[in-house]
């Protein structure tokens, strides 16, 4: 298997420091279950958070890219176009054929 795994692409030798140095509470979790994969990616990117303070730094650190990388500069734009609205306007989206990621 690849160094990332699932949905929030959680790296396994970071969640193995964590585990080691106790942080993040993510002891018992199991990154291939997408539950505990998503309680995982949400815990490293608050705690990149808390350190960066801004979302651009946090998308930035989680993402190995920096906070100008065009990843982050995605992630952005995704969030600007749904930061207002909520899960049944997302699912609408989707079922009309529209990506969110564009």
């Amino acid at each position: 298997s690849g160094p990332c795994v699932g949905i929030m692409q959680v790296h396994r030798a970071s969640l193995r420091e964590y585990v080691r140095k106790r942080q993040g509470n993510v002891a018992g979790l199991d990154p291939d279950e997408w539950r505990d994969n998503i309680r995982i990616g949400v815990r490293e990117l608050g705690m990149h958070k808390r350190k960066h303070r801004t979302l651009r730094g946090a998308l930035g650190r989680y993402n190995g890219c920096g906070p100008n990388g065009s990843y982050v500069d995605r992630v952005m734009n995704v969030y600007e176009r749904l930061r207002d609205s909520g899960p049944a306007d997302w699912r609408s989206q989707l079922n009309r054929g529209r990506e969110l990621w564009r």
